[in-house]
C-alpha cells in the first residue's frame, strides 16, 4: 500500500470544471515544454528570496518505475471514475485520452517519465496558500509585486498539458524550512 494516497476537497456544490478547462486550454500550444517551463521560471523568479543572489532553476528528465507512482491503485479508480462521469462519455477528446492515461497505467510501460524543474534562493510556498491559491486556486495569485512577470494566476496551468494523465507533483520547502507535498490531476 502506498503512504500517499489522493484526495479530492469537496466542491461544495459549487463550480464544475471540465476536461476542456479553459486554464488548461490557454497553455495548448506547439512550445510545449518551453512554454511551461517558461512559466515555471517566471514563478520562480517573481519569488526571489534574496535579491543579492541569482535564483537557480535545475530541469531535469528523470524516468521511475510505474510502480512507485503515488498511490497508483487509487489513481486508476479516479481516471476510471472521471472517463464514466456523465459529461465525459459524450466527448471524442475525453474519450480518447482517459483510454490513454488507463492503458499507460494497466500495461506495457515499466517506467513513468517525469519533468523535475526545481530552483534554489526562492521564498518557497507556505503550505496553506500552496494550496489555496497553487492547487485549488483559479485566476488568483498570491505575489508581493503586482506588477511581478506572473501575476494573473493563470500561469500554473502550463504543466499540465506535458503529462499523460495530466497530473503534476510539487513539493515545497518554504523560507521557514517548513515542507510540502501536494499532486494535482
Amino acid at each position: 500500500m502506498s503512504e500517499y494516497n489522493w484526495e479530492f476537497p469537496s466542491n461544495n456544490s459549487g463550480k464544475l470544471d471540465g476536461f476542456n478547462d479553459s486554464g488548461l486550454r490557454s497553455f495548448r500550444s506547439d512550445e510545449g515544454i518551453g512554454l511551461a517551463i517558461r512559466e515555471c521560471i517566471q514563478n520562480s523568479i517573481d519569488a526571489r528570496h534574496d535579491p543579492d543572489h541569482p535564483v537557480k532553476i535545475d530541469v531535469s528528465l528523470p524516468s521511475n518505475p510505474m510502480k512507485d507512482f503515488p498511490d497508483l491503485q487509487g489513481f486508476k479508480n479516479i481516471l476510471e471514475s472521471c472517463r464514466d462521469y456523465k459529461y465525459a462519455k459524450d466527448d471524442p477528446d475525453c474519450r480518447k485520452f482517459y483510454k490513454n492515461a488507463l492503458e499507460l497505467i494497466k500495461g506495457e510501460y515499466q517506467h513513468c517519465n517525469f519533468i523535475k524543474i526545481s530552483d534554489f534562493n526562492t521564498k518557497g510556498l507556505k503550505k496553506d496558500l500552496f494550496e489555496e491559491v497553487f492547487i485549488k486556486g483559479g485566476g488568483i495569485t498570491q505575489k508581493a509585486d503586482s506588477g511581478a512577470a506572473g501575476s494573473h494566476g493563470i500561469g500554473k496551468n502550463a504543466v499540465f498539458n506535458l503529462s499523460q494523465f495530466r497530473t503534476a507533483f510539487y513539493a515545497s520547502i518554504d523560507i521557514d524550512n517548513q515542507s510540502s507535498f501536494f499532486g494535482k490531476s
